[in-house]
């Protein structure tokens, strides 16, 4: 059905969307509303935007939220994230295979003391990823 309606989703807003430097696009476009959560596609446009094709009719697997950005290492991997509950929650998927499938990231919960000493985790939304240096930085 998402393949048929390809040309409605390219006029569409994107929530997130990557442009390559020779002029494609990743675009994260919700097809769907449900009970407070967006649930996604994600769609290759080519140079010029007339051209569009469906890279992950379900790049979240199911699963609700809000899209918040789109980033890739080079054609094969990449990385895309949704928040959750108001901004409070995060979580990133990352893909091997440019896109055609994504698999859920986990990272170790770090909590620091607040001035009371209450426990406060902040470090629960993915705010960007890069790469320096050969390395990867999530923050």
């Amino acid at each position: 059905y998402v393949g048929e309606n390809l040309d409605r989703y390219l006029g569409m807003e994107a929530d997130a969307v990557l442009k390559l430097e020779n002029g494609r696009e990743y675009r994260l476009i919700a097809t769907d509303y449900t009970m407070g959560s967006n649930y996604y596609i994600l769609l290759g446009v080519e140079a010029g935007g007339t051209d569009c094709f469906l890279f992950n009719p379900d790049p979240f697997n199911q699963g609700g939220g809000q899209a918040e950005w789109i980033w890739f290492l080079d054609d094969t991997t990449g990385f895309i994230c949704k928040s959750g509950r108001g901004r409070e929650t995060g979580q990133l998927y990352r893909t091997e295979d440019g896109g055609e499938s994504f698999e859920n990231v986990s990272w170790p919960e770090i909590e620091r003391p607040l001035e009371d000493g209450s426990p406060y985790a902040p470090y629960k939304l993915p705010e960007a990823i890069y790469e320096e240096d050969g390395k990867l930085y999530l923050i």
